[in-house]
């Protein structure tokens, strides 16, 4: 299947934001299909660690950054140090070209400019996403890398071909072994967007992964869209075809995937420095299915908490505080399973 994208280990650059006038019917680009939902698992829901964990974040110019890394007495994963560079070129997209319209800004998007931003989504005074516009100032290209001392490498290059065109490649290796490799060309249209992406292709084989991404705004508040997926190799051949929408009520979302083997629904609903989140996920070919609730609240201005129970009966918190005027963030993590009474314990220091 298709690997998952390299870890991002490195600062955050910042971003310059304008607001433009709305389009003429409000219908403004929804962003891209593979990110209905994600919101929810990566800005609302705790993500757990255990052991400690020392990050180091140093920025050397307004163009490279780098990042250390080092993990320690974790039972998920071996004793290791990392080493992280992000690399964002000098071209640069006009403010009337690199328009987003004041959607959520993914995890590779706001790492390629310069400024800070809300990374949890914009929010206008009306509650919505779409109104009014946002338009950043972008550049490219952006290389991102990192490796481990157990030879672990993956690695990220992103460029905005054109105005409408983006190209995204990535790559990940364990020690002398080749994971996975696959690239994506995205085409942004002002109410659509159209991704395809090609992964782990063998032509001695004929193997390898396609995915056809569309995703359509009906209206300034819905979004919906479709993707296929056709995968060849090992003696396996097979397509899967999928739903998806996202619709937004102002202030909140609801987000849904449905296929016709798994499933994918979240409800987000933001309220000041709180937001909530449930999550259901079905898979009819392993018999499974999840439900999680969660929230997240910021307590002042140096203070984060993240908390999800799950149908599994996990209890998940992460608790981050902000140790101004000092640039460093302290973490606490700690996971309780009460059925099979697993838990874990992690202590965290992010520097810069």
């Amino acid at each position: 299947m298709i690997p998952p994208a390299p870890p991002m280990t490195a600062a955050t650059p910042s971003i310059e934001v304008e607001v433009e006038k709305q389009t003429k019917d409000g219908v403004c680009n929804p962003g891209d299909y593979e990110d209905l939902g994600k919101g929810v698992k990566e800005h609302v829901m705790p993500h757990t660690f255990d052991g400690c964990k020392i990050i180091i974040n140093k920025g050397l110019s307004r163009h490279f950054q780098t990042a250390h890394t080092l993990t320690l007495g974790a039972t998920t994963q071996p004793t290791q140090w990392q080493f992280g560079a992000t690399y964002v070129g000098t071209q640069q997209i006009g403010e009337n070209e690199a328009s987003f319209r004041g959607r959520r800004l993914m995890a590779w998007e706001y790492k390629c400019f310069i400024g800070v931003i809300d990374t949890h989504g914009l929010l206008t005074s009306n509650g919505l996403y779409h109104s009014p516009s946002f338009v950043v100032t972008q550049f490219h290209p952006v290389l991102m890398g990192d490796i481990s001392t157990n030879g672990n490498f993956t690695a990220l290059y992103v460029h905005q071909l054109a105005k409408a065109w983006r190209l995204k490649l990535n790559m990940q290796t364990q020690g002398q072994r080749w994971v996975g490799y696959q690239g994506s060309l995205d085409y942004r249209g002002s109410d659509f967007t159209f991704t395809s992406t090609l992964a782990n292709p063998d032509l001695f084989t004929a193997s390898g992964v396609a995915v056809f991404q569309y995703l359509q705004s009906w209206t300034p508040r819905l979004s919906v869209g479709t993707e296929l997926l056709y995968q060849k190799g090992s003696g396996i051949e097979a397509s899967l075809l999928s739903l998806g929408g996202m619709y937004n009520g102002g202030g909140w979302d609801v987000a849904a995937k449905v296929g016709l083997h798994a499933w994918n629904v979240t409800y987000h609903h933001k309220y000041k420095g709180v937001q909530l989140a449930t999550e259901f996920d079905g898979n009819l070919m392993q018999g499974e299915t999840t439900a999680a609730i969660g929230y997240k609240a910021d307590i002042g201005s140096s203070f984060t908490i993240r908390s999800k129970l799950d149908s599994h009966g996990t209890v998940a918190t992460v608790i981050e505080k902000r140790l101004e005027p000092l640039p460093a963030t302290l973490t606490l993590s700690g996971q309780l399973n009460h059925w099979t009474d697993d838990c874990k314990f992690g202590l965290g220091l992010t520097v810069g």
